[in-house]
């Protein structure tokens, strides 16, 4: 009964006509519900009955001493069965009085207008694509876009639990807004949250392509609202050398077409994307709207590099790609590298969610016998962590100002450094720009597995 008392509070207000009301606006409420009045706060915080209104020698039971049962039939003991209680004599004076809101009758509450976020974006993808939308083609969107145009499908897979229920399900959320008039949403998880492969929190949506083209860009719709996560991974298929693996920070590309690359398609098109992400903890929305594939013209060339040592010690690593669009490791920035390898080595925080940390070997105790037992790491590795972890310090994240060769940095524990015997009169730009991205990540992936079997 407490919902009558006190409503929730949602950080939105509207008219009965769908006007939306902002804050410091005469009129703005942004509760749930109109909550019932009282003549007092004190006849309100009775809104609900004491324990023992129900609870008491009638029906043997104790207030004091609740029963924990473990199923209805220990509970059906306590059933009330009894006449009508009353725990307020004088209601005509304590009790709530109802608010209505729809003072007037209204067949529907009217359309959201005057929005700062959510509004329909219709007839905005990039000239020359074909829109697939998350519902089928000709499906009533009840927005100002009308129904949907699509010009291939979109499929969900969900994954049952034991009992053969699909509890995601009921974590996935249809909204009027986004590109087209309708997108779903629902929560990022990793494994200790019920998602990752099989897990039945998760949900995979699947943009598939009406036809099938040679060489096409790739574009996905990211909504101005229900779209949170900076980890979403997009998975185009379909195209030579792939699947390839494309990752967009939702969150900063929100009401925006966001390019996903240029394929040479072998078969017909699809873009995955999950609600899996590594720090999804189920509190950050992730969104499907609408995917667009386009025909380019040119010609396709596939490259790839194996990385070598040629940076200068002092060499600058940090990418002129926006953070977390297409590079998801930590070669993305200095920092990142920096983070990375403390949270292996020692401690610090993790490199795609500083929020929270990472705890690597030496942090553990150092095992008294040269035989690990127990909770603690080996000599030798914990040596080596320890080593690590003191030339990582020792390096910072930062180059020189001056342009003067330190003894230890980025380069020099990933042991990618061409070593030199003079300062080096300027800072180096390590990496280059979107115009090299496919031949960068592919170097990267390829830096990153190399160091990884070095450092090992």
């Amino acid at each position: 009964m407490g919902w009558s008392a006190w409503s929730i509070d949602t950080g939105f207000s509207y008219s009965t006509d769908g006007r939306q009301d902002w804050k410091g606006e005469s009129g703005f409420s942004s509760a749930g519900f109109r909550p019932a009045w009282w003549l007092t706060v004190a006849d309100r915080s009775r809104v609900s009955p004491p324990l023992d209104t129900f609870c008491n020698k009638k029906n043997g039971c104790d207030p004091a001493a609740p029963v924990d049962c473990p199923d209805e039939a220990c509970y059906r003991q306590f059933w009330w069965k009894h006449e009508n209680a009353t725990w307020k004599p004088d209601c005509d004076r304590t009790c709530g009085h109802e608010s209505i809101k729809y003072a007037t009758l209204r067949s529907e509450p009217g359309r959201g207008y005057r929005l700062k976020n959510g509004d329909p974006v219709c007839g905005t993808a990039p000239k020359g694509s074909d829109v697939v939308t998350s519902v089928p083609d000709g499906t009533e969107t009840w927005s100002n876009c009308g129904k949907a145009s699509s010009t291939g499908s979109f499929q969900f897979t969900f994954h049952p639990d034991w009992d053969r229920h699909y509890e995601a399900k009921a974590d996935l959320y249809s909204i009027g807004g986004g590109h087209g008039g309708h997108f779903w949403y629902t929560h990022t998880r990793n494994e200790d949250h019920l998602g990752g492969d099989g897990n039945r929190m998760t949900i995979e949506g699947t943009w598939t392509a009406g036809k099938k083209y040679g060489l096409a860009a790739v574009y996905a719709y990211v909504p101005d609202t229900g779209a949170q996560t900076r980890h979403a991974k997009y998975v185009v298929s379909g195209a030579s050398g792939g699947p390839y693996e494309r990752f967009v920070d939702q969150d900063a590309n929100n009401g925006k077409w966001v390019p996903l690359g240029a394929y040479q398609f072998t078969s017909t098109p699809k873009v995955t994307l999950a609600n899996y992400t590594e720090t999804g903890s189920a509190d950050r929305d992730i969104a499907w709207n609408s995917v667009a594939f386009k025909p380019i013209k040119g010609k396709f060339v596939h490259r790839s590099l194996t990385a070598a040592a040629v940076f200068d010690p002092n060499q600058e690593l940090n990418s002129n790609w926006p953070v977390s669009t297409e590079i998801n490791s930590p070669v993305r920035s200095m920092k990142s590298l920096y983070d990375w390898g403390m949270g292996l080595a020692y401690r610090g925080p993790l490199w795609n969610n500083p929020g929270a940390d990472a705890y690597g070997l030496s942090y553990e105790a150092r095992c008294p016998t040269a035989k690990a037992v127990g909770e603690c790491t080996g000599q030798k590795t914990w040596d080596a962590a320890d080593k690590w972890a003191k030339d990582i310090k020792a390096g910072g994240w930062k180059p020189h100002a001056d342009g003067s060769a330190p003894a230890m940095s980025i380069p020099v524990w990933m042991n990618h450094v061409q070593p030199t015997s003079r300062p080096v009169q300027a800072r180096l730009r390590g990496l280059p720009g979107p115009e090299q991205l496919q031949d960068q990540v592919r170097c990267e992936r390829d830096v990153r597995g190399r160091r990884g079997r070095e450092d090992r």
